[in-house]
């Protein structure tokens, strides 16, 4: 008999260790639902702040590549105009400089053709001309006009002396 007693002393110890365990999972079990909810509501934040940026990061890129070829669009429209005025840019070192360098290129030997068939519209066909290279369309063929134009005034200058001297 002496066995029941201690039965339920021991019965009653086990059921305070199980309350206290029960407590303590309870008290660890909330922990963990209000840590659950933290790290939901931080990787929202943090999803957010990503988007964020991630727009943020993307119009500045858009904006450093779209800027500038505006304008090189802008400048080969002035260029197909006519307008040889000069243009500035700045020099970062890239590709779209090296862009706009070679459209500065174009449009310097473009005022150099200008200026040589000007010149050979006020006559002067001795003005000095090189072609840009061989396959250079325009100024072989601004070359040619000035030879055929320079051969045509001797043949005129010949027949205004011959018909000067002939009266």
């Amino acid at each position: 008999m002496q066995i029941l007693p201690y039965s339920d002393v021991i019965l009653g110890n086990l059921q305070n260790i199980s309350n206290k365990v029960n407590i303590e999972k309870s008290k660890l079990n909330d922990e963990l639902i209000v840590r659950k909810s933290n790290l939901k509501y931080s990787i929202f934040g943090l999803s957010i702040l990503l988007m964020i940026f991630g727009i943020g990061f993307a119009f500045y890129i858009t904006r450093i590549i779209t800027l500038p070829i505006f304008r090189i669009k802008k400048i080969i429209n002035s260029l197909s105009k006519g307008d040889l005025r000069d243009f500035n840019f700045n020099q970062r070192y890239d590709e779209i400089d090296e862009i706009l360098a070679s459209l500065n290129n174009l449009k310097t030997s473009m005022k150099r053709t200008t200026e040589f068939a000007n010149n050979i519209g006020k006559r002067n066909f001795n003005a000095d001309y090189k072609p840009l290279s061989e396959i250079d369309i325009l100024g072989n063929a601004l070359i040619v006009m000035r030879d055929n134009l320079r051969m045509g005034d001797d043949k005129l200058e010949e027949i205004q002396k011959l018909t000067h001297n002939g009266n």
